[in-house]
């Protein structure tokens, strides 16, 4: 399973906002997040998510009040076939590399006025 890099270069407009979507649908695990601020404000808000084949938008990452570079592992809860949250024993909730099926966006909110930053997004594919 290859692991590939999916870069985004974000500009904000006037209100300090800004996207960017990949150009085609994304099929693997997100593995690791990398935002080099460059020179976006304080408190900048950071959403990713990518949209199912259904239309429906699934967030993968949702940073709210960042002021600096941010380099994490995301992962989301695991669950059973019946939709219950497990556990590794009865307390420490259980997590796995979230699955990515379709076009993936990152946004920008709150980074200021024509502000740049960048997104790299590492996929297992």
């Amino acid at each position: 399973m290859p692991l590939k890099e999916y870069r985004f270069d974000i500009e904000t407009d006037a209100d300090g906002d800004g996207s960017a979507t990949t150009e085609s649908g994304v099929l693997g695990a997100l593995f690791h997040l990398y935002v080099d601020e460059d020179t976006l404000g304080d408190n900048w808000n950071l959403d990713i998510t990518y949209e199912n084949t259904l239309g429906d938008d699934i967030t993968l990452v949702d940073l709210d009040t960042q002021s600096a570079d941010v380099n994490i592992p995301p992962r989301t809860q695991v669950y059973n076939y019946q939709g219950t949250a497990l556990t590794l024993d009865g307390t420490r909730i259980a997590f796995d590399m979230a699955l990515i099926a379709g076009p993936v966006t990152a946004t920008i909110s709150s980074g200021g006025a024509t502000k740049a930053c960048t997104v790299l997004l590492y996929v297992f594919e």
